[in-house]
């Protein structure tokens, strides 16, 4: 997830108290500041000091709920609320220099966790997590310098494995696998530099072999096909892609059920 708060420069009017928004000699931001919508509700009030945000800040919709919280505990590192329009938690985590730091959580409008990011240097680092709705983990998956990097695995809301896969700078790379809901293989294959390759096997869930496509370099050149008619009709793949793996390379899959 990400935000904008540090919307100084905002197209909004300001007090007419005339012991607020001081710029120096310098033409730096100095004491108390504020600033307010058009419709005359408070867009946000904090302090500087030679130009740089200190102290607390809050912000504030248009129809003048809290937004977020920042409180800057020593030079650019704050600490950060946002807040829902419920009132509750949406999430919270640190800031450096006006970008995320460490851990961040993120919660739904019932207070439940949906959310977990690591950064480091600014960047996307650790381990990242997605949870359904009702608080089990969905997903699972590394990060390394804002790129996918290393395991990734998707679950059911039971906790049972429904997919696993790895990735090398943002694309699935090596051994990929998706499993039937009660745990039984459905389809394995391999990837490499980003693209299908060598032999793709889709399993019936009594473990029967169901189709087998070999590819070469992302190309596809064999399929031996076992399904039935019904099957067939049921499945209707769309284009060369096989049912139920995503297109190659792309790091912004998300499997079925995943909220």
């Amino acid at each position: 997830m990400s935000f904008s708060l540090f919307g100084f420069s905002q197209s909004t009017t300001s007090s007419n108290d005339s012991i607020f928004n001081k710029i120096d000699a310098k033409g730096q931001k100095q004491g108390v500041w504020k600033r307010y919508y058009k419709n005359g509700k408070m867009r946000y009030h904090g302090q500087f000091k030679d130009d740089k945000p200190f102290g607390e800040f809050n912000y504030y919709t248009e129809d003048g709920k809290l937004e977020s919280n920042l409180k800057y505990v020593k030079g650019t590192f704050a600490k950060a609320i946002y807040y829902q329009p419920n009132g509750k938690v949406l999430g919270y985590g640190n800031y450096i220099d006006n970008k995320k730091d460490s851990l961040w959580k993120f919660y739904n409008d019932l207070g439940v966790l949906v959310s977990e990011e690591f950064y480091k240097n600014f960047k996307k680092n650790g381990l990242f997590k997605v949870y359904y709705y009702t608080g089990e983990l969905s997903e699972q998956v590394n990060w390394m310098n804002d790129k996918k990097n290393g395991s990734n695995k998707e679950f059911f809301k039971d906790g049972k494995i429904k997919l696993e896969a790895n990735y090398k700078d943002d694309c699935f790379d090596g051994v990929f696998k998706i499993y039937y809901s009660t745990g039984k293989l459905k389809t394995q294959g391999y990837f490499k530099n980003c693209t299908r390759d060598g032999k793709w096997v889709k399993y019936r869930e009594n473990g029967t072999f169901k189709m087998v496509e070999t590819f070469k370099n992302g190309q596809l050149i064999k399929t031996e096909d076992l399904r039935t008619k019904e099957e067939i009709e049921r499945e209707k793949p769309v284009k060369d892609i096989p049912i139920d793996v995503p297109d190659p390379g792309k790091s912004d899959y998300r499997g079925p059920g995943n909220q």
